[in-house]
């Protein structure tokens, strides 16, 4: 996962909090869509466009890891769980 710096997402000088939690619920919601559908790799995509408009949304966070376990990348999947303690 890329540590977003304030200055790196161009969400923030654009949007409200709350509509970058919005935003990335939306993305969220995608990714559960996708995921349904077998469409892991698009899942994956939105995941990372929710993490990135909104990198403290857990939901996304907690999902992206869960994804990357189930893409056989648990290194990648046990940094994401890991980063939400």
């Amino acid at each position: 996962m890329d540590n977003l710096s304030d200055n790196d997402n161009a969400y923030d000088d654009e949007m409200s909090f709350k509509e970058r939690r919005y935003c990335a619920q939306a993305q969220y919601a995608d990714s559960l869509f996708q995921q349904a559908l077998g469409n892991m790799e698009a899942s994956l995509q939105a995941l990372e466009r929710s993490v990135e408009i909104d990198p403290e949304y857990a939901p996304a966070v907690l999902s992206w890891g869960s994804v990357e376990y189930q893409l056989d990348r648990p290194e990648r999947g046990k940094a994401f769980f890991l980063s939400l303690l």
